[in-house]
């Protein structure tokens, strides 16, 4: 009886996943986070661009996505901070801070979902979200491919 009953519980509800290339005017972005937000249903998955502008999202902890609509940002890196011991070997040797590094370049408007104007259906299966990102608000949508 219990073997009849193990396949009667709830169907999960289906799920696709979602990988993708973001650049800026062609070039891959390498450094960002990729954020796609439900929140009608409180849903957030996201995953860090990797050095060739490429990401796959990950949602509680696996690459399996509820399907639906969600609004995408593009978030630049946070700023290093470097810790009190980092601040005092960088007091103790004027060439110990290490250079600046360069962040990529990331319109403002597609940081928030306010403003980014992103969208995109999450299917069953595997979904495809490539962004070129560019500084023209008018050419916004054209920029989703």
């Amino acid at each position: 009886m219990a073997v009849a009953l193990a396949g009667c519980g709830p169907t999960p509800p289906p799920t696709g996943t979602v990988s993708g290339l973001i650049t800026y005017k062609g070039q891959p972005v390498t450094a960002g986070t990729v954020t796609f937000r439900n929140d009608d249903k409180g849903l957030v998955a996201g995953m860090r661009l990797d050095s060739e502008g490429r990401y796959e999202l990950r949602y509680a902890g696996g690459k399996k996505i509820p399907v639906g609509d969600y609004g995408v940002v593009i978030s630049p890196p946070e700023p290093y901070l470097p810790n009190a011991a980092e601040l005092a070997t960088a007091a103790a040797s004027a060439d110990a801070a290490p250079p600046p590094v360069a962040s990529p370049v990331i319109p403002k408007r597609y940081r928030s979902p306010q403003t980014s104007g992103l969208n995109f259906t999450v299917n069953p299966g595997p979904n495809t979200f490539d962004l070129d990102m560019n500084d023209a608000a008018k050419d916004r949508e054209a920029a989703v491919r």
